[in-house]
């Protein structure tokens, strides 16, 4: 008979000074960050980013993150409406609720 148990480690880390003082800086960034105040005020991009960000939402454009990848998806609005349209008059897919 096999036992798969693991036994519990006796494992104990050494500590460094340098990595302490890694680990406090670490953690005061994030206080930081946790404490910025309203988080929607936070923003990664620069004023010519977020500048270009509005040009293209005031133009008839859909701008969003893909479901998947990481992506950036910039559509057409009309477009997107059409798709949109298409994806839910699609009775094998969806079912009508009326309520």
């Amino acid at each position: 008979i096999f036992s798969f148990e693991k036994k519990p480690s006796t494992f104990i880390p050494m500590t460094h000074p340098i990595v302490e003082t890694f680990m406090k800086v670490c953690e005061n960034e994030v206080l930081q960050l946790r404490n910025h105040g309203n988080s929607r005020n936070f923003c990664n991009m620069d004023y010519a980013e977020k500048e270009a960000v509005k040009e293209l939402m005031s133009n008839d454009l859909i701008i969003k993150p893909a479901d998947k990848g990481g992506c950036i998806i910039i559509m057409d609005r009309p477009v997107c409406r059409e798709k949109m349209s298409s994806m839910l008059q699609d009775d094998k897919t969806y079912k009508d609720l009326h309520k």
